[in-house]
């Protein structure tokens, strides 16, 4: 199962694909909305796991765009 994981907080990135990584998950990351949105287009996502209070494109509206 690949998951995407989107949060600009790298320490929390290191931590989940540490202990994802361990169960067998691959974890992608990205720092923001817009990056999240590209691999998502560009990749095949089984699971996003996303923040929603980022700076620039929040993941309120991150999600929004998933959506459509």
């Amino acid at each position: 199962m690949k998951i995407l994981l989107i949060d600009d907080d790298k320490n929390f990135h290191d931590a989940l694909k540490r202990l994802l990584g361990k169960e067998n998950f691959e974890v992608v990351s990205a720092f923001n909305g817009l990056d999240g949105l590209a691999i998502v287009d560009a990749e095949s996502i089984d699971l996003v796991l996303l923040y929603l209070e980022m700076p620039g494109l929040s993941g309120l509206e991150t999600l929004m765009r998933l959506k459509e």
